[in-house]
């Protein structure tokens, strides 16, 4: 988010260096972006060779030419292995939700009928991001194969302070930097608001019937 990040929106298809006329780099390395609002907001995806490092210097420049040269907006972010957090969904002003599934694509919440609550034993899906490098590795340039890539970290879900069984986490089959984790609702769960807690400290509301 800023200032001076591109007057044009624009989404790309994939993903590419360059779009609405900006570009940027992390810790050197060209990364590919998927989306500049055109009013201060960028969404790009880490290069996966900033692997190892703790930190880089994160870079933001036009691609368009100027008349005054335009110095870069350079800051610096820490980098590390893997820090999922579940997407949200603004359904009011009031309420914002985890993006999080059932088989059919149904959202998970607490509003009937925009939502659907989970069934105890049913297998969800958590729509995410951070989960850090794949096997097999997915190029920068790439998507996911079809058969997805699971996160070389496998995560640790607890559903109603239980363990929930994990059925595939990694990348979501031709996309680039959206992570699925499909995992099961222990039976044992109690009805109505529990707390989805993953390993990486964050935790979610989750309505169950």
């Amino acid at each position: 988010y800023g200032e001076g990040l591109g007057a044009t929106e624009q989404a790309g298809a994939t993903a590419a260096f360059s779009l609405g006329g900006m570009q940027a780099q992390i810790c050197g390395l060209p990364a590919r972006l998927v989306f500049n609002s055109g009013t201060g907001q960028i969404n790009g995806i880490v290069p996966g060779g900033v692997s190892g490092n703790t930190s880089c210097a994160f870079s933001v420049t036009p691609t368009t030419p100027y008349n005054i040269p335009t110095p870069a907006a350079t800051t610096r972010v820490p980098i590390t292995p893997q820090n999922i957090g579940i997407f949200t969904y603004a359904y009011s002003a009031d309420l914002t939700v985890p993006i999080i599934t059932n088989a059919n694509y149904q959202l998970i919440g607490p509003v009937a009928p925009a939502f659907v609550r989970a069934k105890k034993g049913e297998v969800l899906v958590l729509w995410t991001t951070g989960g850090g490098l794949t096997n097999p590795a997915v190029p920068d340039a790439q998507v996911a194969p079809p058969t997805g890539a699971a996160m070389r970290a496998q995560p640790v879900i607890q559903i109603g302070g239980a363990n929930a069984q994990i059925l595939y986490a990694g990348l979501a089959p031709g996309f680039q930097g959206l992570y699925q984790i499909n995992v099961a609702v222990p039976p044992n769960t109690p009805g109505g608001k529990v707390t989805l807690t993953i390993d990486s400290g964050t935790t979610y509301d989750l309505y169950v019937e």
